[in-house]
């Protein structure tokens, strides 16, 4: 049996603010997500989504509880090839154009095809038109496709999205998640998406939901 990407045992994440005051944002969360795992996590704004996506993609410590990667390796391994993240914002370098955005992380791999895979996987996500613009130019629903290309170049093995259609249109939203789900395919990666759209969570097989911190895997 296959080892799993992410394991994590009653994680939990407490902020503490300013004045002392102490906020836990999630709370004794449990779970794994195996090869090839499709999940949707579900739940509204403020719910812990977002933490617990940064704590099992290790951006984030959790206050309590463990978290480990056992198919992924140490932490400091799992960026950028083993793991991507997909998040709210875009990130772009606004200094380079589209297609040196997605080139990026395969070019700093020492990937000898980095253009050719970006100008595919742009022509996927209907891109190629935009090519040489720079992020300043573009509309938040391209830059957001424009991230989950650069996210995908080097097929990695877990994709975190957080809100990765939450810019787009119904149409676009559900090219997006093809093209998300047929690059995954090839190499048995797991996706774990955040979403607010039905729509989306309809495409997915596993369906978590999370309120208030607490989190629900069944």
């Amino acid at each position: 049996m296959s080892e799993p990407f992410v394991v994590f045992n009653g994680v939990s994440r407490t902020f503490v603010a300013g004045d002392g005051a102490a906020n836990t944002v999630l709370e004794k969360a449990s779970g794994a997500i195996a090869p090839g795992a499709r999940i949707v996590l579900s739940g509204p704004s403020g719910s812990g989504k977002s933490t617990l996506l940064n704590i099992l993609g290790g951006l984030d410590a959790p206050s309590g509880g463990d978290v480990s990667w056992p198919a992924l390796g140490r932490i400091g391994d799992l960026r950028p090839r083993q793991l991507a993240f997909v998040f709210q914002s875009p990130s772009l370098f606004p200094a380079l154009d589209v297609l040196n955005n997605v080139c990026l992380p395969a070019m700093l791999d020492g990937a000898q095809d980095a253009r050719s895979r970006a100008e595919a996987l742009l022509a996927d996500l209907g891109l190629e038109d935009v090519a040489r613009k720079f992020p300043d130019d573009l509309s938040g629903g391209q830059a957001q496709r424009v991230a989950i290309a650069r996210a995908l170049i080097l097929s990695p093995r877990l994709v975190l999205a957080d809100e990765p259609t939450g810019q787009l249109d119904g149409e676009t939203a559900g090219r997006v998640i093809d093209v998300i789900l047929a690059g995954l395919e090839k190499t048995n990666a797991a996706l774990l998406v955040a979403t607010h759209d039905p729509a989306v969570a309809a495409r997915f097989a596993t369906h978590w939901s999370i309120a208030h911190g607490h989190l629900n895997v069944s």
